[in-house]
Parts: C-alpha cells; structure tokens; sequence
C-alpha cells in the first residue's frame, strides 16, 4: 500500500525526495507513525517534501524480490528496511544508494556491520536487539508452569541466526531446568496445526523466536494462548492490546522513530560512516490482568515488582 506519495502540482521549488520503506512484516500504524516522527525531527514530512513508498512482505519472505524491484525501479534518494530479513536482502542486492535499517538482531553477528561506532559501505541504523531478551521471556515463563512441564519455543526455520536463537534457549532451559522443544512454523496456515502439535508434546506454555513472521501474525499467536489455555509471554507492547497475557520487550516504536531520525539525517547530507550504528535500550515488561484471570494464572510478586506496567484488558 502507498501511504505516502508526491506533493501534487509545484507549490513548491523545493525538491520532492524519494525513498521507499521496505518491511519484513507488515506497516503497523505506531511504527509508520514513529518512523514519521523521526523524519519530521529533521524537517520532511510526507505528501509535502518527501515522498515515501511503503511496501511490506507480511511475514512472506519469498515476496521480498517483488518488493525490492518494485521499489528500486524507481529513482530512490535513499531506502529504509525493516526486519533481519529485507536487510539482508538489501545487502545482498549491492545496492549503491544509502541504506537504513531497522532491526531486531545483532547487526555485527547478523553480517550488516562490522562494528557499531563506524560503519563502513552505505549501510548503518537501529536495533531493538530482541533475540538478547529472549531467555528472559523463557525465565518469566517458567515462573508461571508447574515443575518439569514442557515448555514449547515456536520457530520459524527461515529465521537468520537460528542456530543461534535455539542455543539461547537451550542455554538458559538448561539453566531453568526447564525442558523445552521447539516446534517449526513457517506459514499463517500452519497455525491452526499448532493446537495438536502443542498438546500431543503437552506443552505448558509457550515462547518464540525473534522473527518479524510472529509480529505480524500476533493476533494468532495470542489466539493460540486463550484456545489452549496456556501462558505465553510475548515481545512487545501490541501483543497486550490483543489480549496477550505478558510481554517483556523493547519500546519498539523509539527504534522507528529513531531510525526516522537517521534516513531525515541521510537526505540531509550526513555519511554513512557518520552515523554509528544505535541500540535502542528502552525495554518493558508488561503484565495482563485481564488475561491471566481468564487463564486462571497467578503473576508472581517479582513479576508484579518488575513490571513496567499493569494492564486489564
């Protein structure tokens, strides 16, 4: 979908820039609205002096061809990408123009970079860093599951850095003396099989891979929670406003705007190298009233004494 397009007539001298936003997952409104922040910081605001074409794969990775041609079809003065996967993607295409990036991995370990202070090529940006807080979603899950319950980690084996993800979660079940077994999903249709895998290996709750696929389909994932009846902690904020019991995450709508503020510095002039690599640190841990009491769970008093936030709904 086109949010934003070309101021139309010539009201104005003024060079009408273009870029296009390019996502893994799809164009939720509150990070389109941050990114849109950013770029205001710095003067530009879309249907007046920039436009913007925004393109998402919805979670379907095997789309990401069809967005980038589209997109680089056009005469772009720079691209923003969001998510592991259309990064990569970017890197991959060796394109020339200047390139930032939103993300939820490491960028050094992920091959975008080489460090974070200087980065070098045309590419830099912001991490929300999600898969760090991984074996803390394990840990907070595991407060809430009777003594050598499974519990389940949803995977999507598409993910970058899998092997990665899986041994921070081994690490830290080990650590828990959890047992946990992960269980792939790599469509929106596999969703609805999810139901017998999880109760045939009785799982007593579940966590997940940071992947931009479980974001987009979060209305699933906290789907899956209530028709199982089972505890599930999430990575952000938009997993509680649909009905989700926990999330433990970074404030993810800081790292768009953040990296809002970046492209507006880029079309401003300032070089890549100039601009070293962020990592947004604003995380929260936010708790469902509501929800727990239609799962007949108990937070515990270190959960309520962690907690950012205490919602009912």
């Amino acid at each position: 979908m086109l949010l934003g397009s070309a101021m139309a007539g010539s009201a104005s001298a003024q060079k009408i820039l273009t870029v296009a936003y390019l996502g893994s997952a799809g164009l939720e409104k509150e990070y389109v609205a941050a990114f849109r922040r950013g770029l205001a910081d710095h003067g530009y605001v879309i249907d007046q002096n920039i436009e913007v074409l925004f393109r998402a794969a919805e979670g379907d990775f095997s789309r990401l061809p069809a967005i980038f041609a589209e997109a680089t079809a056009r005469k772009l003065d720079a691209l923003v990408v969001v998510g592991n996967q259309a990064a990569l993607f970017a890197q991959a295409a060796n394109l020339s123009l200047p390139i930032v990036f939103v993300i939820g991995a490491d960028p050094v370990d992920l091959g975008l970079a080489t460090n974070y202070s200087k980065p070098t090529g045309n590419m830099t940006g912001i991490t929300f860093y999600t898969g760090a807080l991984a074996e803390k979603r394990l840990e907070f899950l595991n407060e809430l599951l009777p003594p050598n319950i499974p519990a389940a980690v949803l995977f999507n084996p598409e993910t970058p850095q899998l092997a990665v993800q899986k041994s921070t979660f081994e690490s830290a079940a080990r650590a828990l003396g959890r047992p946990v077994v992960f269980v792939p999903v790599a469509s929106g249709e596999q969703f609805d099989e999810l139901d017998h895998k999880l109760r045939e290996i009785n799982a007593g709750g579940f966590v997940y891979s940071t992947d931009p696929f479980f974001n987009f389909h979060r209305a699933k994932l906290v789907a899956l929670a209530k028709r199982l009846r089972v505890p599930a902690v999430y990575s952000g904020r938009e997993y509680i406003e649909f009905g989700g019991l926990m999330a433990y995450g970074s404030v993810q709508p800081e790292a768009y705007r953040l990296g809002g503020n970046y492209l507006g510095r880029v079309l401003k002039g300032e070089r890549i190298e100039s601009l070293p690599i962020v990592r947004s640190s604003r995380f929260e841990l936010l708790l469902n009233l509501k929800a727990a009491g239609e799962l007949g769970i108990s937070f515990t008093p270190r959960q309520f004494a962690l907690a950012d936030e205490v919602v009912d709904n």
